[in-house]
């Protein structure tokens, strides 16, 4: 399969539903900043959580279910928004094992997802995350990651440099006796200079998911967003 396709319609996709790229150190929380929430559930405002469970899934898995859905897309002439409730469900089921949501399709409902591009690989552990999504409501928030390659930029680093000088000073003692002594100073400067560096860019897409009642999810009705 060729995986260069799919993978930038992946990308455009993200950044047109995100409202841009936002660097890693551009924003004090990159998964909020870039949060674009589910359009069918605005209305909805779920409570906080206590805790989030962070997953990660592999880029490709992603991948391949974008290139299968679009397929899918092609062959019919039903548009999505008038497909059948089995249609709706099977699609978002297919969703849901790509990403190892274990949960049946009407007990899970995705609230939304994040995307952003950042010079190497976020972190995690850091709590960025999961505080974003603990506040938003969700139970599961499950990421994917890939390296868009290194590339050319210019940094400033800090460069001391040191330096010793002598010098002389006159004193007397209690007796007004005068003397001489000599010593020795060291000296340091710091300057920031350019320097170009290698950084690794990677893009991530995050999707967050609250647990849900089949009568809550019948009511909500939350359309395919992730599809369109």
């Amino acid at each position: 399969m060729n995986s260069t396709a799919p993978a930038t319609r992946l990308l455009t996709l993200a950044l047109i539903l995100c409202g841009g790229i936002l660097s890693g150190c551009a924003a004090p929380n990159r998964w909020q900043d870039t949060f674009t929430q589910n359009p069918s559930l605005r209305d909805f405002q779920p409570p906080p959580t206590s805790t989030t469970v962070v997953r990660t899934v592999e880029w490709d898995r992603l991948e391949a279910f974008d290139s299968d859905s679009r397929q899918r897309l092609a062959q019919t002439d039903i548009p999505i928004d008038e497909w059948n409730p089995d249609q709706h469900r099977r699609e978002f089921a297919d969703f849901l094992r790509t990403l190892r949501i274990t949960e049946e399709p009407e007990e899970i409902l995705l609230l939304g997802s994040s995307s952003f591009i950042t010079d190497g690989r976020p972190n995690l552990l850091d709590g960025e995350l999961e505080t974003f999504a603990t506040k938003i409501g969700a139970d599961y928030a499950v990421t994917t990651s890939r390296h868009l390659g290194a590339r050319r930029t210019i940094i400033r680093v800090p460069v001391t440099t040191y330096s010793t000088r002598t010098g002389t000073f006159f004193d007397s003692d209690r007796r007004r006796r005068s003397g001489r002594a000599t010593f020795d100073e060291t000296i340091s400067e710091t300057t920031w200079v350019p320097r170009e560096v290698d950084i690794d860019a990677h893009h991530t897409i995050t999707y967050f998911f609250r647990r849900t009642t089949p009568e809550e999810f019948s009511r909500l009705n939350p359309t395919l967003w992730f599809a369109q």
